[in-house]
């Protein structure tokens, strides 16, 4: 997994649950007594999954609203960090969806080769409604409505989510209907 959403992580958890203690506790709780996670490294998906567990288990809040609720956390975070991927400043909440598959995953891609992606392909159904299919093996597609909820808040737009099919349950890939209400 990209250490980006490592050092997110960090300040999700410095930011909302008690400053960098809440972090140490966490690192500490997992075995480590200090560790680094370098923003353009990978690091194991077992390591991240570990972390998101953990913190649900100290924090006491079930895992699926940990992970939804740090998706949308991190929306505002990435968005700085990576601007310069964002090649049209028109875009909003639907535009920036739609392209994170095509171009800035690209991107990423050719500037990281050893980045794995998630696989997000979209189709525009109307100007307010698009639908998102899902493929990853890390199966993240809670992380993923989260961060949705995180596009809509950052654009002042309330984005309203249906999911179809789940690889949680099954299916081959997750595949989100979305609607921009404003």
């Amino acid at each position: 997994m990209h250490g980006v959403f490592f050092h997110f992580l960090k300040e999700y958890m410095q930011e909302k649950y008690g400053g960098k203690e809440s972090w140490d506790s966490l690192l500490l709780a997992n075995g480590y007594a200090y560790k680094v996670y370098f923003t353009i490294k990978e690091y194991p998906d077992e390591e991240f999954n570990a972390l998101i567990n953990m913190a649900s288990r100290l924090l006491d809040i079930p895992s699926d609203h940990l992970i939804r609720d740090y998706g949308e956390f991190m929306v505002p975070h990435m968005l700085v960090f990576y601007a310069t991927y964002l090649k049209d400043k028109s875009w909003r909440s639907l535009e920036l969806i739609e392209n994170v598959g095509t171009s800035i995953h690209h991107t990423v891609k050719r500037r990281n080769p050893d980045t794995r992606p998630p696989e997000m392909i979209t189709e525009r159904i109307s100007r307010d409604q698009i639908v998102l299919r899902y493929r990853s093996e890390r199966k993240l597609c809670v992380l993923l409505s989260g961060m949705i909820h995180g596009v809509g808040n950052h654009f002042g737009e309330h984005l309203e989510i249906r999911e179809h099919d789940c690889m949680l349950n099954g299916a081959s890939e997750c595949r989100f209907e979305i609607w921009r209400r404003t």
